[in-house]
């Protein structure tokens, strides 16, 4: 199965790569877009003993902004009483890794939904009462906001405010507004959310629901219409479209047909796909394999990044970040989307979107980031090294060096491996990890360097980088050496070589340390 899966990421990444080449592209945007730029939808992903390691992946993979449904009926089951417990812990998580939220507001409790008392369908009901939609949204703006009350009691936090918030979702499908789509209805429900979050925060950036086109519904471009025929101009920042597709070209024009409707009507407001993914199971027009999600993802980033000035494109978020359970009944390709199988393993569009964020972004996470790949985008290999002593006390014993290995100390949940005599390669170092936690392992690793002589020496702090790996699986990761340590090396030839690896999340505290020597080319 191993072998099956490195085989599968070679494949996608050499026809990523190839795919890339042949394409010309748009004339591309002078500066790179802003790291939110790229978000996920993410709901689910936030779980006991799961929540860390998944934000984690969001940001090794480059991702900077998460699409996350906050459910009034789950908060507000009694009116006034709200439970924001588990939202707090998914945004104060968020900011420590520097990620953005973005909430999408949807759900109607039973005492403000306009479901009916008894045999009501599946879906949502939009709310019959306006302005206690509007409170909600205002109690939310308080809490996550620029001056939310979120970041008060918890000064520790780096403040990361929520200033993006988008209101329901795809109002145009009956799935979505059960008493069916109407677009008048719809923009009195935008407009309450969004003079409540404007009371709050004046600068808070207004995002319509998500806009498919589909015979389930209202069509794109009549519902785009009808919305500015009911008035809902004013009361959004931000036109949000779901150009789900068949192909990347038919994404792509949705998109273009949104702007130019928008800029018939002389709004100048951005865009942005908050919805986005193809399927590599179940059934439907947008599935496809796992190597042809990863091309369709390759091409699609490229073309939006390469077009969003003529776009004025704000971001795009991809759905979704790992596959799902099928529902009862027919398997329909919602659940298959992910970026991850169920299992937690990358699928070859993982690769496939943290590449092309690099591409976008060279500044930002380095496109060999993440799990069980190497800088040449070729999958990790278990060879090239030997692991690091055995398992420890809770604290990490001293091992003796296996076999064309450095001296280790070892965590239960880690294992490194790293060759005893490195030569410098490219400004960078090799090691090797494997996770053997049950519930994965994300954290970071850091490189120092020193002189041989003398034999105290102290280290120099000479790189770092993170890592996430899903349980059980194994990634080389190479560390770039700071220009310090590099003249150190050109000066000695020979350093001492320390290599720590501290896990944030799967063992939190716990750690893999292995020596090692580097010498130059």
């Amino acid at each position: 199965m191993l072998s099956r899966k490195r085989s599968l990421y070679s494949r996608a990444l050499l026809l990523a790569s190839a795919l890339v080449a042949l394409l010309a592209a748009p004339a591309a945007a002078t500066e790179p877009p802003p790291a939110d730029f790229f978000g996920i939808y993410a709901d689910g992903e936030f779980d006991a003993g799961a929540g860390d390691l998944a934000l984690e992946g969001h940001r090794q993979t480059g991702i900077g902004s998460i699409r996350q449904p906050f459910d009034w009926d789950q908060i507000e089951v009694e009116p006034g009483e709200r439970d924001l417990r588990w939202y707090d812990s998914l945004v104060a998580a968020a900011a420590l890794r520097g990620l953005d939220v973005m909430p999408t507001l949807i759900g109607a409790p039973s005492w403000a939904s306009t479901a009916p008392v008894s045999d009501a369908r599946h879906g949502y009901y939009p709310p019959r009462d306006l302005d206690a939609f509007g409170r909600f949204a205002a109690a939310l703006a308080h809490r996550y906001g620029p001056n939310g009350s979120l970041w008060s009691e918890h000064p520790e936090l780096p403040k990361r405010p929520i200033r993006r918030w988008q209101i329901w979702n795809e109002a145009n499908l009956g799935v979505w507004w059960l008493t069916g789509p109407d677009a008048r209805e719809y923009t009195a429900l935008l407009a309450a959310g969004a003079r409540a979050v404007r009371a709050v925060d004046p600068g808070a950036e207004i995002l319509t629901a998500g806009i498919p086109d589909s015979d389930l519904g209202v069509p794109l471009d009549r519902w785009i219409r009808d919305l500015y025929a009911a008035g809902a101009a004013p009361w959004f920042d931000t036109l949000a479209i779901h150009p789900y597709a068949s192909t990347t070209t038919g994404s792509l024009a949705l998109v273009e047909r949104a702007r130019a409707l928008m800029d018939a009507r002389g709004d100048s407001d951005g865009i942005r796909v908050t919805e986005l993914g193809w399927a590599t199971g179940g059934t439907g027009e947008f599935t496809t394999t796992e190597d042809g999600q990863a091309q369709k993802i390759t091409r699609i980033v490229d073309m939006f990044v390469a077009a969003r000035t003529d776009l004025r494109l704000r971001g795009i978020d991809y759905f979704m970040w790992k596959d799902g359970a099928p529902g009862p009944g027919r398997d329909t390709w919602i659940p298959h989307t992910g970026l991850l199988r169920s299992d937690g393993s990358p699928k070859p569009g993982w690769f496939a979107y943290a590449y092309a964020i690099a591409r976008a972004r060279p500044d930002s996470v380095p496109a060999q980031e993440g799990p069980a790949v190497g800088p040449d985008g070729q999958p990790a290999t278990e060879g090239g090294g030997a692991v690091a002593g055995e398992r420890g006390d809770a604290g990490g014993g001293r091992g003796g060096s296996a076999s064309g290995g450095g001296q280790a100390e070892q965590s239960g949940a880690l294992r490194l491996r790293v060759s005893r005599m490195q030569r410098l390669t490219a400004g960078r170092v090799r090691i090797v990890l494997r996770c053997a936690g049950a519930a994965g392992c994300a954290g970071k690793l850091d490189l120092g360097v020193a002189p041989r002589r003398p034999s105290n020496a102290r280290l120099v702090n000479a790189g770092r980088r993170r890592f996430v790996l899903p349980a059980g699986a194994t990634g080389v990761y190479y560390v770039q050496v700071s220009r310090r340590a590099r003249s150190l090396l050109r000066r000695h030839r020979l350093l001492r070589a320390k290599a720590t690896a501290t896990l944030t999340a799967g063992d939190p505290g716990s750690r893999t340390v292995a020596s090692f020597w580097v010498k130059d080319r």
